[in-house]
């Protein structure tokens, strides 16, 4: 009878077996907690794969609607030329950085939001990760602003005593 016996040291590898699940814990949190809505993208398909709790809040939709469709099936995009825009402009470019877009989203008014995205390897795929910025404030101030500087033109224009724009600090005419 004889016995062969192998030994090997396993500790290197236990190790970084426990390093990469101390990292993959520490970007789950980073996605969750982060304010920004991100979804990772399948690149083929264009299957979500995960989305984080602000993407939920910010869309009203729930995670069940959301993982393993298309943004096509469940109707996304505001305006889908847009989002051939964006998948142009990532496959030629590897990313996609402050893209202006619009998104249907549960709560009935669209979601205006800044759009990044930057391709991913993830477990051996090709995948899409985006991070969405809502904008919804900076529309709304930009509208007051349009409509404060049309009063202004008007109360100008129409206005019969002569007035005149200039600047404070040399007195030049600017109208």
């Amino acid at each position: 009878d004889c016995t062969v016996t192998v030994m090997r040291d396993v500790s290197k590898l236990r190790e970084a077996e426990r390093e990469l699940r101390e990292s993959e814990a520490r970007l789950r949190k980073i996605f969750e907690a982060s304010t920004e809505s991100i979804a990772v993208v399948d690149l083929e398909t264009r299957v979500f794969i995960d989305v984080n709790q602000a993407f939920l809040d910010s869309t009203g939709f729930s995670r069940e609607q959301i993982v393993g469709q298309t943004s096509n099936e469940v109707g996304f995009w505001e305006k889908p030329e847009r989002r051939a825009e964006f998948y142009r402009l990532l496959l030629e470019t590897g990313r996609v950085h402050n893209m202006e877009v619009d998104f249907n989203v549960n709560r009935r008014t669209p979601f205006p939001a800044l759009l990044s995205a930057v391709i991913v390897p993830i477990r051996g795929r090709q995948c899409v990760l985006t991070m969405a910025r809502d904008i919804s404030d900076r529309r709304d101030a930009e509208q007051k602003l349009k409509d404060s500087e049309r009063t202004l033109r008007r109360i100008f224009n129409s206005s019969l005593d002569p007035m005149v724009i200039n600047t404070m600090a040399d007195g030049r005419y600017i109208e």
